[in-house]
């Protein structure tokens, strides 16, 4: 049922940590902070990768509207987790300019906002009841 997905999600939630790249202050802090965010990338990638394809929603009390526009929130949530992933893993350890790691760090930041609107809407797909910004809030 419902619940299940539900319980997917909340299980999500109780494993990412809120990230904010804005607040480093120098590039140690930076890298602790991107450290967080892979993990949370990859829990992300995890849970909608095994979780949600095994899981028929419309046979769960959704109808299949409601089953196409989760699955696809899914897709679009897992596709950019593991975009962003990949660009974590591409990041040097060190920078030529001292400050270069800043224009990194904006950009990630643009797509783990963008990552952290779409997992809030796809909480809120799945529990409609739920405040918004639940899952949202925890990345």
């Amino acid at each position: 049922m419902r619940k299940r997905q539900a319980q997917l999600l909340d299980e999500l939630v109780g494993k990412v940590y809120h990230v904010n790249l804005p607040q480093c202050r120098d590039f140690g802090e930076f890298q602790d902070r991107l450290e967080f965010m892979v993990r949370n990338l990859a829990e992300i990638s995890n849970s909608l990768g095994h979780g949600f394809a095994k899981h028929g929603f419309a046979k769960q009390g959704f109808s299949k509207q409601d089953d196409r526009r989760i699955r696809r929130a899914a897709e679009r949530v897992k596709v950019k987790a593991d975009r962003l992933l990949s660009l974590c893993g591409t990041m040097p350890d060190s920078f030529a300019a001292p400050e270069e790691w800043r224009a990194v760090g904006g950009n990630l930041t643009v797509n783990y906002d963008i990552l952290r609107f779409d997992a809030g809407h796809l909480y809120r797909l799945v529990i409609p009841e739920s405040p918004f910004s639940v899952l949202r809030s925890a990345l």
